[in-house]
């Protein structure tokens, strides 16, 4: 064979396999940042659910008090 055609089907390879590479290198990377950003999106969604729960109980009882207002007609409340 021509050491020419052989130069270019080794480089050829060589560019096939730095490619792949890449390309694998990119998946595992973007791989582990969707895992990190997981574990920080739940822990930002545990927070976002403890201040609804807390303004959902403070509305509750605000309700209640006006409720019981309205029945009673109690100044204290």
């Amino acid at each position: 064979m021509n050491p020419r055609i052989i130069f270019r089907v080794i480089v050829f390879f060589a560019t096939i396999m730095l490619l792949v590479a890449l390309i694998a290198w990119t998946a595992l990377a973007s791989w582990r940042r969707m895992g990190e950003l997981q574990t920080h999106l739940s822990a930002q969604q545990w927070k976002s659910l403890d201040i609804a729960s807390q303004l959902q109980d403070g509305i509750l009882i605000l309700n209640n008090l006006l409720l019981r207002y309205a029945t009673y007609r109690n100044d204290r409340d």
